[in-house]
């Protein structure tokens, strides 16, 4: 799994700005379709105090905020309602409104990510272990499912490349540390560490590679 929702949106629409989320959008909802049905049940399953019904799960999945945004936005664009509804000076408005706030989000989510992260108790080569264990598999995965993807769907978007790479890039979902039980703390403080070492080199190999190979924007 990725932090797309908290890191992948933001990151990405802060270098290449909002209008180019729905290219990185077309990979994070199929993401979001594997983290509601696939892996927050397997996480809630080790977990006496989270564990679940599949019907609790579709609820959940209705009620999270990302669906319901992707869902209306379906249906106000396949509708036509959506050239209505920035036509009307009021709702209009508040659609403009909206936009300008979502620009401020962008950089108020990655100073609440910045002031999250907590330097103490680490254990650097443990965390390192984990690190390159899934870097191996995610590598593997981003280069193989390019290849399939480049292959059936051609002329892609140069964006696409990056938003591929943003995407694969990003570090294991925040959620994680909140299905520890409370008894396990050291294993609470390895997961919320690593992911917290995961996140800066995660950052640190994205201005690298926007460095080495910068889009044209």
């Amino acid at each position: 799994g990725f932090e797309f929702g908290m890191v992948g949106i933001a990151l990405f629409s802060g270098i290449f700005g909002v209008k180019a989320l729905p290219v990185i959008s077309l990979i994070g909802l199929g993401h979001e379709f594997f983290i509601w049905f696939v892996y927050l049940p397997l996480l809630q399953s080790h977990s006496n105090e989270y564990r679940t019904s599949f019907k609790d799960i579709i609820i959940s999945f209705i009620k999270s905020p990302i669906i319901i945004s992707i869902i209306a936005a379906l249906i106000f664009n396949l509708s036509g309602l959506s050239n209505i509804i920035r036509i009307n000076f009021i709702s209009g408005g508040f659609i403009t409104a909206i936009e300008w706030f979502s620009n401020v989000t962008v950089s108020v989510v990655l100073i609440v990510l910045g002031s999250s992260l907590k330097f103490e108790n680490i254990s650097i080569f443990k965390s390192f272990k984990f690190i390159i264990a899934r870097c191996v598999v995610i590598i593997a995965a981003a280069v193989a499912g390019y290849f399939i993807i480049n292959r059936f769907i051609p002329d892609l978007p140069e964006l696409f490349f990056y938003a591929w790479i943003t995407f694969f890039l990003l570090p294991p979902p925040y959620i994680i540390p909140i299905y520890v039980p409370e008894s396990h703390d050291e294993e609470n403080a390895f997961l919320s560490n690593t992911i917290m070492i995961y996140t800066i080199l995660s950052l640190v190999i994205f201005m690298i590679v926007l460095f080495i190979n910068p889009p044209a924007l």
